[in-house]
């Protein structure tokens, strides 16, 4: 048997980084959040993976490894690439040196955790569920909810939760004392010493459920405290050892089957926020969340399960800065041709620029509506 032995380029992910000049927006363990130089990111959304040695655009949808990255950020080829990485990490190449076909800037398989497959909706649903009843929701997080319209039946209906920032041996332990498998539940992962189940905490915020048309909870999501590298961030444990990535769903807000139609818009915390004001306001709506304007596949789901309900019409209500934007703008055609396509009856909401989403709107409606009461 030929054996082939893996020789490593002579730089890593953070160094295409560094060389980059392109500001970290945030860092922790072994993941950096940057603006993405391929797009008109403003928020920070490209992924950086330092154990994976590769990088992701959750706008764009840009990604790869040090060599995708440093040939589309300088017009190369990836062979013109790697000789310019080389010799600026010291190692010069002679013209007619290049990488071997098995070589590539992936680090060797075993330097990479073992990941796992993700669990069933329903699984999921008992372990996030499991985890939310163990949290509470803190003061100032309460405070700021309150602010955006919700009502306190509002915030323990809905289930929102702070990460807890202290130890969390506990909670996992009552988890699996509950008979909770754990596995492929994104947010909790083995540590690799003592094999031992942990909690993936990044950051603190509150936790967002992210339902999908049944009612089961398939994702949470982190409204950040500290937004330097964006509002919201997935709950995950990717990069962990026996860890899983997110697969977040269409959210689903006061949607039933056989409505005459329903509102989708850019976000779960807004759709759920939009579904509480527009009741308070005597007008409900109903509503679907994507976890980003860009995010086709999830409102390709969810026109099957809108099909499936039997919900014909949909009113797009994405923000406002589609007028100013050209990628929103571009994104929410995109969005707009799908549904069309697939036989849905689509129309475009727009208003006052000065609000920006739809729950702003409905959020200045019921003020006004308070005042002259």
């Amino acid at each position: 048997m030929k054996t082939i032995s893996y020789t490593p380029p002579p730089f890593t992910m953070e160094n295409v980084v560094d060389w980059s000049g392109i500001w970290v927006q945030r860092r922790w363990d072994n993941q950096m959040q940057l603006r993405c130089p391929f797009c008109e990111d403003r928020k920070a959304h490209l992924n950086v993976n330092l154990t994976k040695g590769v990088f992701r655009c959750s706008r764009c949808g840009m990604g790869g490894g040090p060599l995708q990255f440093w040939a589309a950020l300088q017009h190369k080829t990836t062979r013109e690439a790697y000789k310019d990485l080389c010799e600026r990490a010291g190692q010069s190449l002679s013209g007619k040196s290049r990488p071997r076909k098995n070589e590539s800037a992936m680090p060797p398989a075993a330097a990479v955790p073992a990941q796992a497959p993700i669990q069933s909706p329903e699984k999921l649903d008992a372990a996030y569920r499991g985890l939310l009843d163990q949290l509470i929701l803190g003061e100032i997080h309460t405070e700021k909810l309150l602010a955006r319209g919700l009502l306190e039946q509002d915030l323990e209906r809905l289930q929102y939760r702070s990460v807890p920032m202290g130890a969390t041996d506990d909670i996992v332990a009552n988890l699996l004392r509950q008979g909770i498998d754990l596995e492929g539940v994104p947010g909790f992962y083995r540590d690799p010493y003592s094999g031992d189940w942990r909690l993936d905490v990044r950051g603190s915020g509150i936790l967002v459920p992210d339902r999908d048309a049944h009612g089961w909870i398939e994702a949470l999501q982190v409204r950040m405290d500290d937004t330097s590298a964006g509002k919201f961030l997935n709950f995950t444990s990717a990069d962990r050892n026996h860890g899983t990535q997110t697969s977040c769903c269409p959210h689903f807000a006061g949607v039933v089957p056989g409505m005459s139609s329903v509102l989708v818009t850019e976000g779960v915390m807004k759709a759920d926020v939009a579904r509480s004001l527009s009741v308070q306001l005597g007008r409900p709506l109903a509503l679907v969340g994507l976890t980003g304007v860009a995010n086709f596949g999830q409102f390709r789901r969810a026109i099957g399960e809108l099909q499936q309900m039997q919900i014909p019409k949909v009113y797009l209500a994405f923000d406002m800065d589609a007028a100013v934007n050209e990628n929103v703008r571009r994104a929410r055609d995109k969005v707009m041709e799908m549904g069309a396509a697939a036989g849905l009856e689509m129309a475009l909401l727009s208003w006052d620029p000065a609000y920006k989403g739809i729950d702003d709107l409905l959020l200045a409606d019921l003020q006004n509506m308070k005042k002259s009461a």
